[in-house]
């Protein structure tokens, strides 16, 4: 079974000491206003002045507490725009432990540009970037246009839109993941992949990696390799990649 690097020790030491840089931050900020209120109360013992101060700790961390509760709500109903870990990591389910899935991954491009890669493919037959979209209904890809076509049934007739090409996306940030692995001495065979994540897409006839979320597995399956990535490097690239 595919393996999920959803962090590594480097990520796991990010996490905490920016969790602990937040609480800091609540609590320092509850501190200040207590203490600023405390001391307009001069008649106040030092007690009470504490308790003060420690009340104000505490408000501030429900306070933020309570906005992350309502903007993980938010979130969840705001619709499955792109497929999370766990969707990406089913359809996947089929591949090998000779392949890692990582996700989140921050790469920097020509002129400084900074792209973000959702999640990618690293296994013996290259490294696959995936870039994910929802749309349904008929998509005709084409790979000089720069925007493509998106036809489904409405409640009545037939709706036409129009969307940046998405290849071009994913050609820009698997330049920048070549660079970045580059400038570390590592060269990969890197493919970047279009992928419609909604049940209802239809992709039409084309020669570019365009798929489904169902028809991810046999394309990176059948995917033969220009240069093998054995186990070894394989590790060497997730390392360069998650710092």
């Amino acid at each position: 079974m595919v393996r999920e690097v959803r962090s590594s020790t480097t990520l796991k030491k990010h996490s905490k000491n920016s969790r602990l840089l937040r609480y800091v931050g609540y609590g320092l900020l509850g501190a200040i206003f207590g203490w600023a209120l405390s001391n307009q109360s001069q008649d106040q013992g030092w007690f009470s002045n504490m308790l003060t101060t420690l009340s104000f700790v505490v408000l501030i961390f429900i306070i933020f507490y309570v906005l992350r509760i309502i903007k993980l709500n938010k979130d969840r109903g705001a619709g499955n725009s792109k497929p999370g870990q766990n969707k990406i990591f089913a359809a996947l389910e089929g591949l090998s432990d000779d392949y890692f899935l990582l996700h989140g991954l921050k790469v920097t491009g020509i002129n400084n540009a900074r792209w973000e890669i959702d999640h990618l493919v690293m296994g013996p037959n290259g490294i696959f970037p995936l870039e994910i979209r929802s749309e349904a209904g008929e998509i005709t890809p084409s790979p000089d246009d720069t925007e493509w076509i998106v036809k489904r049934q409405g409640k009545r007739n037939k709706v036409t839109k129009k969307i940046h090409n998405p290849y071009l996306i994913a050609s820009q940030k698997s330049m920048a993941l070549k660079e970045q692995l580059a400038k570390s001495g590592f060269e990969a065979d890197i493919r970047p992949v279009v992928v419609f994540s909604d049940n209802d897409a239809v992709i039409m006839p084309t020669e570019l990696p365009v798929v489904t979320l169902k028809n991810l597995l046999s394309y990176i399956k059948k995917t033969k390799p220009e240069q093998k990535l054995d186990h070894a490097a394989q590790k060497k690239a997730a390392g360069i990649l998650l710092g």
